[in-house]
């Protein structure tokens, strides 16, 4: 079994999602997170996995304010090194994976699995890295594969309007970008690191926090209903992309 959720998991899990609970009250109540949620009911007591698509570094705050729970989130790698953010993600116990290593992927899935065996809900952004506008995307087996693992569901999540919030650096007009010459940084070999450092302490060029949100849940998917994980993959990717378009539409 992983070791990714450790021993103290649940002292500090509980201090942490206490607090981050009441922080995302207080962003409801002042109205900074706007979103509407459609079937919400689908959503169960108990373990799960959560399908997410992923446009945005603001995903998974949305995700947890719109369900009023904090589930066990599957992060990048790199997310360690952010300061603050980073530390917060490891008392959470967050499941990280670099998807580049399959050591990696293979503990992220034994971290996954773990924390759904112990009734926790664990929130999957199974398209990897986050897709940009009008981009590619490709679905992992992650979900499929710990339902195989532990019987529990799978619900797909469609979020929108998340991306205009808080977009991807790549995805802003340079004629909006109020530090375009940070840009220029990249172009330099020498100055990556610095690059990097001011992604990860201000990854946004500008949001819009109160702009309308939305997410849906589909119905719970299981493991017995499909021959195989790629199977299965393929019909709660094709739901995600179903109901964002019906978001999107609406």
């Amino acid at each position: 079994m992983s070791d990714q959720l450790g021993p103290e998991f649940g002292k500090h899990a509980q201090r942490l999602e206490a607090f981050l609970r009441g922080f995302l009250r207080m962003l409801k109540r002042l109205r900074i997170v706007r979103i509407k949620v459609h079937g919400k009911e689908n959503i169960q007591d108990g373990a799960g996995v959560y399908a997410l698509w992923h446009a945005s570094l603001l995903d998974a705050v949305v995700f947890a304010a719109a369900i009023d729970e904090m589930p066990v989130f599957l992060g990048m790698a790199d997310i360690k090194k952010w300061p603050i953010i980073g530390r917060m993600a490891q008392m959470y116990n967050v499941v990280f994976v670099d998807r580049a290593n399959g050591d990696s992927r293979a503990q992220a899935l034994d971290g996954g699995t773990e924390a759904v065996k112990k009734g926790l809900k664990h929130a999957n952004f199974f398209t990897g890295k986050c897709v940009r506008k009008n981009g590619e995307h490709k679905f992992y087996h992650g979900p499929s594969k710990i339902a195989s693992r532990t019987g529990a569901p799978v619900y797909p999540v469609a979020l929108t309007g998340v991306e205009d919030v808080l977009p991807l650096v790549e995805d802003i007009p340079r004629r909006l970008s109020r530090f375009s010459w940070i840009r220029k940084i990249q172009e330099t070999r020498a100055l990556t690191y610095l690059h990097n450092l001011y992604v990860q302490l201000i990854f946004w060029e500008r949001i819009h926090l109160r702009k309308q949100m939305g997410m849906m849940v589909g119905p719970a998917h299981y493991r017995h209903d499909y021959d195989t994980d790629e199977e299965m993959t393929a019909a709660v990717g094709k739901c995600v992309i179903d109901m964002r378009q019906k978001l999107l539409a609406a």
